[in-house]
């Protein structure tokens, strides 16, 4: 981003270095290498002058006769041409190499994004989604050559290597002038940690923080009522989607059926986790029970439930391999009694593991409305979904959707 006021200035010097050769050579100045410039034109005139911003007055020699006012003009106008020739240059060289403490210098309204990772990239492509890009600053500890030329060729953006919960850090990144701060690392505790910094630093700044965790994120949600964790925009990418995949399917699907809906959750990692939180808190009067089907789900369950309040359905667990035929027995003999087929979520941490099951149930049940969560949307998971009838769930696209409105409200 350039400077205004430093080209004002670089273009009053060069005018005023030509004006005063011309002012000198007009005046009749005469010069140890070129006396005939004394009976020159104005054309040559001109020309000498502006020479002066290559050559520096080194193929005229010096001043040797003229009026003393003229000849002090045209020395001032001999080291000055050239120093403005030479800044111009030294400029343009470094914003070819764009080396980062160039591009940092002067930052206005930039937003710095902490953590470069895959929701770090999509939260970039988001903010650069719109007519009206905003400047943007990099932070991560590690540097990645192929982030580092992306955000250099696609995004125009400098990037700092460095932790940012260091003040020497801090220092470095304009936190004065910035608009806001997204900590989107892999690591809660650094997020908060850097979020509780950039605060001390900078108490009025807007600062987000994304928390993995989903216990942590409701530990963060009761700090919204402190003075510091009002100032922290904390969000969780899982959340984010269950919220939209109920707003979006399941409400209406639950307002069309005339009794109450069964639920099935396969997997209860962070996704199923925050699905059955945000069912108990959204829809307590439209499920007749919810089943959880994982490997340990009778632990995770009950560690579940130490930390939410209990639901007004039941929540019935099925330990075992999705995978294994038992278990879907054990799901046929839960389910015998329901009012309407069930709605089967695939919310593993693994997309292939999902796509695999939905495609396995879908030859078991023709009339079961099944939803996959994939991180991307792809058109072999397209094809598969238009195959077999299900719905994919895809987090990137569902967090695009999200973050576009929510960087409205963060940033704008």
């Amino acid at each position: 981003m350039r400077s205004p006021i430093g080209w004002i200035w670089r273009v009053a010097l060069a005018v005023s270095a030509f004006g005063l050769a011309l002012y000198a050579f007009r005046s009749g100045v005469v010069v140890s290498d070129r006396p005939d410039v004394l009976g020159a034109g104005i054309l040559t005139h001109v020309y000498y002058s502006l020479g002066l911003f290559v050559l520096g007055g080194l193929d005229l020699g010096v001043p040797i006769d003229g009026p003393n006012g003229a000849r002090t003009a045209l020395w001032l106008a001999y080291f000055l041409a050239p120093l403005v020739t030479t800044g111009v240059l030294v400029e343009s060289a470094l914003r070819v190499l764009r080396p980062a403490w160039i591009q940092r210098r002067n930052l206005r309204d930039h937003i710095i994004v902490v953590g470069v990772g895959q929701l770090g990239e999509l939260f970039l492509e988001t903010l650069h989604a719109g007519t009206k890009s905003p400047h943007v600053l990099l932070v991560d500890t590690q540097q990645s050559e192929r982030l580092l030329a992306k955000a250099r060729h696609q995004y125009g953006a400098p990037y700092v290597c460095a932790d940012i919960r260091n003040t020497s850090t801090l220092d470095i990144l304009s936190l004065s002038r910035a608009k806001g701060v997204a900590l989107l690392t892999g690591d809660d505790l650094i997020n908060l940690e850097a979020a509780w910094a950039v605060l001390e630093a900078e108490p009025a700044m807007s600062v987000v923080a994304h928390i993995d965790d989903i216990r942590m994120k409701r530990e963060m949600d009761r700090l919204m009522g402190d003075s510091e964790g009002q100032r922290i925009r904390a969000f969780n990418m899982h959340h984010m989607a269950a919220e939209r995949l109920y707003d979006q399917h399941l409400a209406p699907r639950f307002e069309a059926t005339s009794a109450r809906d069964a639920v099935v959750l396969v997997g209860f990692g962070r996704f199923g986790q925050t699905m059955l939180e945000h069912l108990r808190r959204e829809a307590s009067d439209d499920l007749e029970r919810v089943v959880i089907v994982d490997r340990a789900a009778k632990n995770a369950v009950a560690a579940f439930n130490m930390q939410t309040h209990e639901s007004a359905f039941p929540v019935d667990v099925v330990d075992g391999d999705a995978e294994d035929p038992t278990v879907w027995d054990q799901l046929d003999t839960l389910l015998k009694d329901a009012a309407h087929p069930p709605v089967f979520i695939f919310g593993t941490d693994s997309d292939s593991l999902n796509l695999r099951l939905a495609m396995l149930l879908r030859k078991r049940s023709r009339s079961l409305e099944i939803f996959v969560r994939c991180f991307h949307e792809s058109r072999f998971s397209a094809q598969l979904s238009k195959h077999y009838r299900f719905h994919v769930m895809a987090l990137e696209k569902m967090m695009h959707e999200a973050l576009e409105e929510l960087q409205k409200e963060w940033f704008d």
